[in-house]
This record gives structure tokens, sequence and C-alpha cells, in this order.
């Protein structure tokens, strides 16, 4: 190909009228077309002038007979030479020339190119057959410089988006407008502790507390309904384990370029740490508050520079006052008169820095004039230079504690003089055993002057076997804190007695265990008599009973086995053996109870079904006490059983029957009045409260001879009240008379009342009670 056939380099600024003409005379085919193909090929060079990219053609020997200004604004003038020396600077053919194939396949085909200087293109290259017949292949490169950079853009862009919302330690979400969640972070699912997928199957409304579920449907609508782009709100919501997760949740609506809703996007923040400190910080204020009632102490602040007080609501309800800020002046009116000297000292003390303010005193109440004493306590603020400018204090109550240590030192003094003369044996020792302070009583069994023995260890009071168990036991309550209780044979002077003595610790005002007191009771009496009982008891109708707890072992004293109706030896004599004749409702909540009195030292009482050789259940009462070993411990119970069967019937029976009166009075026909006091209230029917049109809370709200005023005529209530005067005092048995009552609605009915008193042995009223039949209008007089 000619270079006449191909735009110049030398002339850049070719026409497309030239191009037409040189196209032209290549295909001499077309020379007889005239002047109508050249206008129209003109227009159409001109037209590939205008393309916003580049158009060539390309010959199967690479060269390129038609290049556009595009062309050759990008690659330079072909000027007849070959595409790779001209776009790719390059002496060989391209060993893959996309352009080429065309050739090969007699097809088009599309695809992308990026230039040396960075800008992209969309090719389309297509079979083009030149008007000379040689084959060409025409490409057309559109300039997506813009797009491909928009869309590089838009990736980042999402990337940037993707990644925020993927490590954003807030939890995000999105959902369809309904509420179906589509897509969530990883925040979002540690938050509810749910892996995505299982996330991704709930609804927004599903994740909230059934009780806030309401209210963030409620929003969504209101966003549907464009009232609003976004909306904020702190509710509930249940994690996947159940827990309760407190979220300040911001939902948004994301609309398309028709308005129409596309997805919503939700934040979620986890509030929970934060209401819970706020839950705490309310909690610990309410607290500080009931505190401060309870403790009666409150709180102040005086102004010194402005001379006022500013003081809490306790500190007002102490001094009974409503102002929470006074003067010093109306502030000292509160003191009492006699008091005031001593307050200002103190207080002058303290702001010369001296000593702190520390002073109890008395106050005179502003509403009731009650005088109280308080504590007050203050420390002085300073500014740079050294003088006072503010105070914070505390203001306690204790007018109680002052009459309690009153009290106390009263007390003490009474308890003093009781030890001292009391006929049972006191003993105070301290925690290393050694006698502290011994009474009369104690003194007398030890045949010594209640001075003699102070300061001695009880080895030395008691001699060392019996001083060594004694000392044990002082030991063993200054370590537990515990009173226990012991019984003992006592070698005295004057031979061996039984005492029962109760350890108990005595402790200071910090709690600390200072040492024992041993009070001792002289039982040798109640030991021998308890011997003759157990004697007796053999032949008594009760069954007396040991069991050994170390071997579950049971001694009868008295014949079980005829008793129950066996033969001699047929019950075995061991706790499992017993409980084997227990019924199966029982024995359960009995063999709870033989474990627990295993270590317990408290009375075993326990009501339990038997069975007897003829198959009949019948009812025991158990009650035993424990026998202690020198450690405290229970070695044995002895107890006593007795047949209850008549009584467990006849209470059952007396429940059953009050039950029936019970449904008789509240279904009888008629009204029924009950009351033990006219002071009392009433106790009436249902019939009553018809008869009357009123409830039974406003006939039984007050005392019931108030109701009977409430409800009673005039006229009849003076008659009915002469007669209650001789049924009290026993002139008349009971009184009957016609009477008008007035009902509700604010009419009267007539009733026939007939009243009496239900009365001891003695005469005294038990109860009073009142029938009262409604009269039918009919049958009035």
């Amino acid at each position: 190909m000619s270079d006449a056939r191909c735009p110049s380099k030398a002339d850049p600024g070719v026409t497309a009228q030239t191009s037409s003409r040189r196209l032209g005379s290549a295909g001499g085919q077309a020379a007889d077309r005239g002047a109508e193909i050249r206008r129209t090929s003109e227009s159409l060079l001109a037209a590939l002038d205008l393309i916003p990219g580049y158009v060539y053609l390309q010959a199967r020997d690479y060269t390129i007979p038609f290049a556009n200004r595009g062309f050759r604004e990008i690659f330079g003038d072909p000027a007849g030479r070959r595409c790779h020396e001209v776009m790719h600077g390059r002496s060989d053919p391209c060993e893959v020339c996309r352009t080429f194939r065309v050739f090969l396949t007699g097809t088009g085909m599309s695809w992308e190119r990026t230039t040396a200087d960075g800008r992209s293109f969309l090719i389309r290259d297509e079979p083009f057959a030149a008007p000379d017949g040689r084959e060409l292949v025409l490409e057309v490169g559109i300039d997506i410089t813009g797009r491909k950079r928009a869309e590089r853009a838009l990736q980042e862009s999402e990337s940037l988006l993707r990644g925020a919302f993927e490590s954003s330690a807030v939890g995000f979400a999105l959902a369809r407008p309904t509420g179906e969640l589509t897509a969530a972070n990883t925040a979002l699912t540690r938050m509810f502790g749910l892996d995505r997928e299982a996330l991704l199957t709930r609804m927004i409304h599903d994740l909230a507390h059934p009780e806030d579920a309401g209210a963030i449907g409620v929003a969504i609508e209101r966003l549907l309904a464009g009232r609003g782009g976004r909306t904020t709100l702190e509710k509930r919501f249940r994690r996947g384990d159940g827990r309760i997760l407190w979220a300040s949740i911001a939902i948004g609506l994301v609309r398309d370029g028709q308005g129409q809703p596309l997805h919503l996007l939700i934040q979620l923040s986890d509030i929970t740490a934060q209401r819970e400190a706020q839950a705490t910080l309310v909690e610990q204020q309410i607290l500080l508050d009931e505190a401060e009632k309870l403790a009666h102490v409150g709180g102040w602040e005086w102004d010194i520079t402005g001379d006022r007080l500013i003081a809490t609501d306790e500190w007002m309800r102490i001094h009974g006052t409503r102002q929470p800020s006074l003067p010093r002046e109306e502030l000292f009116e509160l003191a009492h008169p006699e008091d005031h000297e001593r307050i200002g000292a103190q207080l002058e003390t303290a702001l010369r820095g001296e000593a702190p303010y520390d002073i109890e005193h008395r106050i005179v109440r502003a509403d009731t004039k009650e005088v109280r004493i308080v504590h007050s306590r203050g420390e002085v603020v300073r500014n740079q230079d050294g003088r006072p400018v503010r105070m914070y204090g505390s203001c306690q109550d204790i007018t109680a504690r002052v009459h309690t240590e009153r009290a106390l030192r009263e007390s003490e003094e009474r308890y003093r003089m009781l030890t001292e003369h009391a006929g049972i044996g006191i003993g105070y020792y301290a925690a290393d055993g050694r006698l502290v302070l011994l009474n009369r009583a104690a003194a007398k069994h030890l045949q010594v002057g209640p001075q003699e023995l102070v300061g001695r260890t009880l080895e030395e009071i008691f001699g060392p076997e019996a001083g060594g168990r004694f000392h044990q036991r002082i030991r063993r309550a200054v370590a537990s804190g515990e009173t226990s209780e012991y019984e003992d044979e006592v070698p005295l002077p004057g031979g061996e007695r039984h005492f029962l003595s109760t350890y108990a610790p005595i402790r200071d005002h910090d709690g600390t265990v200072q040492g024992v007191q041993v009070i001792s009771h002289d039982i040798s009496e109640r030991k021998t008599a308890e011997e003759r009982l157990r004697v007796a008891s053999a032949a008594s109708a009760d069954l007396v009973y040991e069991w050994e707890i170390a071997t579950d072992r049971l001694l009868w004293f008295g014949n079980v086995d005829r008793a129950l109706g066996y033969d001699p030896q047929e019950i075995p004599r061991t706790i499992e053996g017993w409980m084997a004749l227990i019924h199966p409702e029982d024995q359960q909540r009995l063999a709870n109870s033989v474990a627990v009195h295993r270590e317990s030292t408290g009375a075993i009482e326990e009501r339990y079904r038997v069975l007897y050789k003829d198959g009949d259940w019948r009812w025991w009462f158990d009650r035993g006490l424990p026998l202690l070993d020198a450690d405290g411990h229970p070695v044995k119970w002895i107890g006593s059983c007795r047949d209850i069967t008549r009584e467990y019937e006849a209470e059952a029976a007396i429940r059953a029957r009050e039950a029936e009166l019970e449904a008789l009075f509240r279904h009888a026909p008629v009204g029924i009045v009950m009351a033990r006091d006219p002071r009392e209230p009433f106790r009436v029917n249902d019939a009553f409260c018809d008869f009357l049109g009123r409830t039974r809370q406003e006939l039984e709200s007050r005392p019931s001879l108030e109701i009977v005023r409430q409800i009673s005529h005039p006229e009849d209530l003076e008659r009915e009240m002469e007669q209650f005067a001789r049924l009290q005092s026993g002139e008349i048995g009971e009184y009957r008379m016609q009477k008008r009552y007035r009902h509700k609605a604010g009419h009267y009915v007539l009733g026939d009342l007939q009243t009496r008193f239900v009365r001891d042995a003695e005469g005294r009223m038990l109860l009073g009670f009142s029938v009262v039949q409604p009269i039918p209008e009919c049958l009035r007089a």
C-alpha cells in the first residue's frame, strides 16, 4: 500500500474529504458513483473523527490504511507503518495479536486494552471489506478510562466500606425493609453469641426482648412511612444463651432513585455495662439514702465565705426542718440553748486548726420541739492562703444510742447484782482458762470465798482430769464463738454432783471473744428423778427409747413389740429396722430428720405413721433430746413415742367440721354476721352482703359498732343498742327485733334480726352471732 493511501505524517490535520478521495481511488470500482458516494464517505469519515475513542483499519500485512483523529492523537500518524510499530514500538508483530485473529476466524470480537499512558479502551474488531476487495479489520476503541477509574474507585470504596463494616467494634447489619437480616459483621455475631448463619435466619424483631420488639417494629414502620430517615433507641435484646443485652440501636433507611425502600442499615452498640453501671449507681444512691435514714446520719456543707449551710434530706429530717439552706444564726436556733457556747467554742477551735470539729450536743427539732442528741463531725477546707473557706461534715442522731448506753449501764448494774445473788453457779473465765469472776453460789459449791480462786486455772481448781476437760470446752467456745451445753459429774469438796453447764462466749464491742461465761445448774436431784422415771417408763403407755448414734442401735424401755402387736423381739432394734415400719409417705421426711440429728443438738419432734402387725397404720408422736460427749457432740438420743391416732383423727375431724361450718356460713340463704368484740370488724356472709347491696370489703373494713351505726335506721339503732347492752350484761340471753337497714342504693330494707352471744364456762363472751332474715314486702306489718 502506497503512502498516498494513508494520512501523511507531515499533514496530521488531513481532512475527511482528502481521506475519502484516497480510499475512493483505491477502490476504482466506485468511481462511477460520483458525487453521492463522496458525500456519503465524507460524512462517514467526519463522524468517525468525532467518536470518543479511536477507529482504524488494519490489513493482513499489519499496515494501517486508515486511522481517525482519535487514533492519531493517541498513537501518532501511522504513515504507512505497521500496527505493531505504531502502537507498540516493535519491529516484529506481537506474539498474540487479537486484531489479527479476526482474519483467521472471520468473526468479530470484543476486548479491552490499556495504553502505555494508562488509558483504558473497550475494543471491538469486525471484518471489513474494502471497496477494492481487500480484507481488512475495522477496530473501534472506545475510551473507558473514566469508567474504569470509577469502577476502581467504587471497588476501593466498597472494599474500604466492607473492611470498616467487618472490622468495626460496633455491630452492623443490613436488613430488608420487612426486618429480615441479610448481612451482619463479626462484632454483631459476638454481641449475640451466634454464628453468622444462625444470625441471618432471624428478623431484628426476633432478636429483641419481647417487651421491646414492638417499639422497634413501630420505629421501622415510621421510617418506611417517610417520617424521618434515621431513628435511635435503647432497647433490650436476648443473646443466644438467653442473657439480656442492652443495646443502643440506630436504624437508617436506604431508598433507591425512585424513593422506594431498598434496605435497612442497623447499628447496635452494646451498652449493657453502661446500663448496669447506671443501675448500680442508682441502687447505690438509694442504698446511701436508705443508709442515712437507717443510721440517722445526715450530711452538711458550710460555705464559710457566704456563711450558709447546705444540708441533705436526712439532716433536715433529724432537725425537723424543710429548709436545705440556712444561715449560721438560724442554724444555731436549732441547737439547744444550753449547748450554744460549747458548740461555738468547738467550731472556732476547728477553724483555727487546733482540733477537729467533733462534738455531741442537743438539738431542738423545729417541727415538734423535741429535744434530740446528735453527734456532729466536720472537716475544714482551706484556700492557698490557709484561710478556711468551707466545711464538710456529718450529723448523726444518737438519741437512741445515748439512752441505750444509759440503760445498759443500769442493766449492767442490775446484772451484777443478779449474778452476785443468783442461786445458780456463775463463773467468768478468760480465754486462757483463768478464773476472772465467781459468784457466791459457785463459791459456795467449792466451799471458798468468791475472791479466793480468782486468777487460778481450771486445772488448779478442779484437778487435772476434770479441769482439763473444762479447759478444752473454754478453748472450743473461744474458737467457734458458739454456745454449748454439757452435763457432767463434777468433783467438789463435798462430793460429786451433777451439773448442767452452759458455756457462752463473751464478746467485746468489736465482736472478738474475750472470755467465756459458765452457768451451772445443780441437777443432782433431777438426775435421781430421771432415773426413777426411766424405770417407771417401762410400764407406762409411752415408749421410751435410747438411740446410740455410733452403732444405730435402738434400746426400747417398754414392750414395743407388744404395743404394735408383734411377737417378742420381732421388731429389729436398729434405725434401719424401725424405718421399715414407717409409712412410705413419711419415710423420707423421717430419714432426713435422722440424718440431721446425727450432729444436731436440738430436740427431735416428729409425727409419722407406724405399721402395726394387723396391717393398720397408726399415728405416733416422737420427741427426743440428745446426750452430748465432752466435745459437745451428740452420742445418744433419749426420746419417747406415743400413739396419737385418736388425737390426730379428732383434729382432722375438727378441721373438717370447721370447713363445713365455714361453707355453711358462706353459703347460708340468710344473712349471718359475727364479731368477737364490738371494736373488731365483722365477718359477714354473701347473703348479708346481697341484702344490703354492699361488698364484704365495705362491711369488714371497720369496727363492727361503727358499721352498725352506718347501716341502721336512726330510730332502730337506739332500740338495738338498748337490747345489746342488756345482752352484754347477761340480763338476757338473746334479742330479736325487726329492723330497718340502709341499702347501699340509699333506700331502707326490712329484716328480722336475732342476736345472741356464745360464752365460755365462766360466762365470758367468745363470739357475737346475728342472723338477719329479709322480710318480704307482703309480710311487713
